[in-house]
């Protein structure tokens, strides 16, 4: 029996999803359209205690301050009747060819429906995409909650950036421990630890990046695998370790986890820098080249009798000689220089604040392992 929506401060429009609960619903609310989660209490007492474990995982979550990773809720409360609880919160993207202006047609925009369509993910977008989940469920376990249910499906494309989603299954960390989950995102252990949202997380990003289900954790990735990246391994290692069947093998926190996707991110920060300024650097030191040469040619002006080479031939044999194929010669007039240096600079000062940044935090790190007077483990080195 579905819930008694007439009772609600929506407008429910359509059923968008359905849960063991109830549903959720596209609805329209004072502050306009938002993501409706129904839950009527069910008649058979034994279903009954899973259904405050819900109530109870919304309310945890609703009380935490928002972060950019968590969808964000908008409020909670109870039918009249007490007959079902709701939760109303920001409403997903569409899928494409969809509006939430038409609610026939809308479809949230899920990171299951996104992998579905593209089988596997750009390494790029693959670790910012888990550095940000990663900082979401590091935002959870700073207020001793776990999420217990990171998978696809509950990934939630909102304004165009990822946020987890699904709170039914939170709990407090320190007296959540039951089997609980999805199957082959869940770990093996009971779920109810930050490790355990480590595998979790770590499953998913697997999923996203090799195109290959839980089930094909023993299969190599698939073709569309970005595998032609040198750092794609290095993922496949950081995932490797977050999703090691033994807790004690995994990071110890999200916090941990996120730290190994930022080095990894600044890694190929610096790799795109370097692609960028190498060829800016070269262009910039052969226009300067053939400016002098123009300049020269301008004020010394070979004579209508002499059969010397041009000058510029001997700019191409020399970049020729450094290596440099003809076909990614460029004649850069010296106007152009200008734009060039200052890409260049750019660039340069962009790789030194990521080495700053890599700085800063190892002496941090080594700051506190002083202080405590011991290696903790928890942000080594994979």
């Amino acid at each position: 029996m579905d819930p008694p929506l007439e009772a609600l401060p929506f407008r429910p429009l359509r059923e968008i999803g359905r849960g063991a609960h109830g549903g959720v619903f596209l609805a329209d609310g004072p502050d306009g359209r938002v993501a409706l989660k129904v839950c009527r209490r069910p008649d058979d007492h034994a279903r009954a205690a899973d259904w405050e474990r819900e109530k109870r995982g919304w309310s945890l979550f609703a009380r935490i301050p928002p972060h950019p990773g968590l969808v964000r809720v908008f409020g909670t409360g109870e039918t009249p009747d007490g007959a079902a609880f709701w939760v109303a919160m920001e409403l997903a993207d569409p899928e494409p060819g969809g509006s939430p202006d038409d609610p026939g047609s809308y479809r949230p925009l899920t990171l299951a429906s996104v992998a579905a369509a593209e089988v596997a993910l750009p390494l790029r977008r693959c670790v910012a995409l888990g550095e940000r989940l990663a900082s979401a469920l590091e935002h959870l376990q700073r207020h001793h909650l776990v999420h217990r249910d990171v998978k696809p499906g509950n990934v939630l494309f909102v304004r165009g950036r990822a946020v987890l989603a699904d709170a039914g299954l939170v709990a407090d960390d320190r007296e959540a421990a039951s089997l609980v989950g999805t199957p082959g995102y869940e770990p093996p252990e009971h779920h109810g630890t930050p490790q355990g949202d480590v595998f979790s997380l770590g499953r998913t990003l697997w999923r996203v990046a090799t195109g290959r289900a839980p089930e094909e954790a023993g299969f190599a990735p698939c073709a569309e695998a970005d595998t032609a990246d040198p750092d794609f391994w290095r993922l496949l290692a950081i995932l490797g370790r977050a999703t090691s069947p033994v807790p004690e093998r995994r990071h110890r926190s999200a916090k941990a986890l996120r730290k190994d996707l930022a080095r990894l991110r600044r890694r190929l920060r610096y790799r795109l820098a370097r692609r960028i300024a190498v060829p800016a650097l070269a262009a910039a030191c052969a226009a300067l080249l053939l400016a002098l040469v123009w300049a020269l040619g301008r004020r010394s002006p070979p004579s209508p009798a002499a059969s010397e080479p041009d000058p510029l031939d001997a700019v191409r044999d020399a970049l020729r000689a450094s290596g440099i194929r003809p076909e990614d010669i460029h004649v850069v007039v010296p106007g152009e220089v200008p734009a060039m240096v200052r890409g260049v600079n750019a660039a340069v000062e962009e790789a030194v604040q990521d080495i700053r940044a890599d700085l800063d935090e190892a002496l941090e790190e080594e700051s506190q392992v002083r202080k405590r007077g011991t290696v903790s483990g928890e942000d080594e080195e994979p």
